[in-house]
């Protein structure tokens, strides 16, 4: 991937999928770089293991009279889940995900003139604002 290259190795399938899904739409936002890619990684492996704790609690949940042990189990996994979807946005905010932090986003400027035109470098900001004075 331009601009990202290859996951690591250690990445599972659900991992992988979320490194060329998400991560082309983040280096497209401008969000994402190569130097970015070990703190995307741990990313990527968030969104995996908060998918596989989705799947054991849902797989709980179906069951309709759990024994004692087996609630103790959801609960760790949910408890589990919790923090792992905490760390995701944390991570996550890093990147821009999340409506509140791509709000931080800044793109590059256009070149503003000093009368806070957009220069297009062919004439100055005095003549631009000369022509609509005078129009």
């Amino acid at each position: 991937m331009i601009g990202l290259g290859e996951p690591p190795s250690y990445l599972d399938l659900e991992a992988r999928r979320f490194w060329f899904q998400s991560g082309k739409n983040l280096v497209e936002l401008g969000t994402l770089a190569e130097s970015d890619a070990p703190l995307f990684a741990e990313l990527c492996a968030l969104h995996s293991r908060n998918l596989y704790l989705s799947a054991k609690i849902l797989a709980f949940r179906r069951v309709r009279i759990l024994s004692t042990n087996a609630e103790r189990k959801l609960a760790a996994f949910e408890n589990q889940r919790m923090k792992v979807s905490a760390a995701f946005q944390k991570v996550g905010a890093e990147f821009g995900l999340g409506a509140a932090s791509r709000t931080k986003i800044r793109k590059p400027a256009t070149e503003q003139t000093s009368f806070g035109f957009e220069g297009d470098g062919t004439d100055s900001a005095f003549a631009r604002a000369s022509r609509l004075n005078s129009g």
